[in-house]
C-alpha cells in the first residue's frame, strides 16, 4: 500500500486481539508511555519524539498534526495522529504492521464537513474499507457490514442544515446527489459495531500517552502518571518499560 497525498485525516487505528474489547477497558488499565515509544521507535527510528501528556482519548481533543496518541494495553492497542490519505484502504503498511493483532480497523470520522471512512484488516487482508463524502463514494469495497444497514436504507438521514452537498465537496471535486446518511456518522457506527463498544463514551476511559513527533520540546511530565509495565504485543515480539 501507499499513501496518497490527499488532505490530511485524524485516523484512529484500533489493533485487536482481545475477544472482548470494552472488557479491557473496564479493567481501568494506565497509560503506557513506553508503550508509545516502542511503536514510534518501529515506525521510524529518527523521529524526534517528545512526551507531552497522558490523559483519557475519550475526554480529549483529537491528536493535531505532528502528534500521535497511543494506547496498549492487554490484545488491545490504539494509534491516533493526522495522515495525508484519501482512501484509508491505502494506509501505508508501516502503520499498521507494527502492533500484532488478529483484526485492525482504522476510522475517519469528521462531522463538520460529513467526510467519513472505515476499513478492516484481518490478518493482513483488507476485509472492508469504505470512504465517502457527503456526495460521493470514494471507495466501496468488501461486504458491507449489519451495522451499516439502517445507514444504506436511508434510516439515518443528516438534518436538513446538514445536507447541503455544496459545503461538504472537498475543493476541486465535483458536487452531486447526497447520500442518504453522513459517511461522518457511518464510520462512528463502524467504531461501535466493529469494537463492541462507543469509544465517544465518556467512560470507562481509554488512557493513552501522547507525542509529538515535529521537534517541539517535552513539557515537565509527572514521572508517576504513566506506571510501568511490559508489554509483548509488537509485531517484532518485543517488549518495552514504560519510560
Amino acid at each position: 500500500m501507499t499513501a496518497t497525498s490527499g488532505a490530511r485525516h485524524v485516523v484512529t487505528m484500533w489493533f485487536v486481539t482481545a475477544a472482548d474489547p470494552s472488557s479491557v477497558l473496564a479493567a481501568e488499565p494506565g497509560p503506557d508511555r513506553g508503550f508509545g515509544r516502542k511503536y514510534l521507535a518501529l515506525l521510524d527510528p529518527r523521529l524526534p519524539v517528545a512526551p507531552i501528556g497522558d490523559f483519557p482519548l475519550n475526554r480529549s481533543a483529537p491528536a493535531g498534526p505532528g502528534e500521535f496518541y497511543i494506547g496498549g494495553f492487554d490484545g488491545l492497542a490504539l494509534v491516533q495522529t493526522v495522515l495525508e490519505v484519501d482512501l484509508l484502504s491505502e494506509l501505508p503498511e508501516r502503520y499498521l504492521r507494527g502492533i500484532a493483532a488478529t483484526d485492525v480497523y482504522a476510522f475517519i470520522a469528521e462531522h463538520d464537513t460529513g467526510f467519513g471512512a472505515f476499513a478492516h484488516w484481518r490478518a493482513g487482508e483488507l476485509k472492508r474499507a469504505f470512504t465517502a463524502t457527503r456526495v460521493k463514494i470514494l471507495e466501496d469495497a468488501g461486504l458491507p457490514q449489519p451495522f451499516e444497514a439502517d445507514y444504506w436504507a436511508g434510516r439515518h438521514r443528516p438534518a436538513p442544515a446538514e445536507d447541503a452537498p455544496n459545503r461538504e465537496v472537498p475543493e476541486g471535486r465535483v458536487g452531486g446527489v447526497a447520500l442518504p446518511f453522513s459517511p461522518a456518522e457511518l464510520a462512528d457506527a463502524a467504531a461501535r459495531g466493529f469494537l463492541g463498544f462507543d469509544p465517544a463514551d465518556p467512560g470507562p476511559d481509554i488512557p493513552v500517552s501522547a507525542f509529538a513527533v515535529d521537534g517541539r520540546r517535552a513539557p515537565a511530565l509527572d514521572p508517576t502518571s504513566s506506571p510501568s509495565r511490559s508489554r509483548s504485543i509488537f509485531s517484532d515480539g518485543s517488549a518495552r518499560q514504560a519510560a
